[in-house]
């Protein structure tokens, strides 16, 4: 089997994923020698026709699915349970939407989300993001003045509160060589 990745390097998914269709394809009585992940070269330099070989490394990667193996009856099972049901499982959107890919239903799930949602607060970390949803905090101009932030974060979020612009001080000073119009 060749699994062929737009990657240029193996990921600990795409070997849970070969694991999954390895698994797949010998449960249906196909018998597999080995497994190989295909992906691009990046040190490959295009000559006047493509060379195909060269263009892709091709790593057989048959004793690394060995410990994904035993988990992928659960995953399928969890898989068909999540398939079977009426409406779309409530998953509260967060970081794990963008890992290891974006999510599709990105946009969908934060249709009612405040444009001023917390998940917007400048590097916010995993643990305060949890800490302000578990307060049922949604919206920047909800969340404490007492909760603890760095002063960029705590700036952002003084401004969503009073929907003022902010200006930095130190605006003027580094605009100054550019021989801007002083109307800022």
């Amino acid at each position: 089997m060749n699994e062929v990745k737009s990657s240029t390097r193996i990921k600990h998914e795409h070997l849970e994923q070969v694991a999954l269709q390895t698994y797949v394809a010998v449960q249906n009585g196909l018998e597999l020698t080995d497994a190989h992940l295909v992906y691009i070269n990046d040190k490959y330099v295009l000559d006047e026709k493509v060379d195909w070989n060269a263009l892709f490394c091709r790593e057989d990667v048959s004793a690394n699915l060995v410990p994904f193996l035993p988990s992928v009856p659960e995953r399928i099972a969890e898989m068909h349970s999540v398939l079977s049901l009426r409406e779309a499982p409530d998953v509260r959107p967060s970081r794990h939407c963008f890992k290891p890919h974006d999510c599709e239903f990105w946009q969908r799930c934060i249709s009612e989300k405040p444009k001023d949602w917390v998940f917007h607060i400048p590097h916010i970390s995993s643990a305060d993001f949890d800490e302000l949803e578990s307060f049922d905090v949604d919206s920047m101009r909800d969340v404490p003045n007492r909760f603890p932030l760095n002063p960029k974060q705590r700036r952002v979020v003084d401004v969503a509160k009073s929907g003022e612009v902010y200006r930095s001080p130190e605006l003027t000073r580094i605009l100054l060589p550019w021989h801007l119009p002083s109307v800022i």
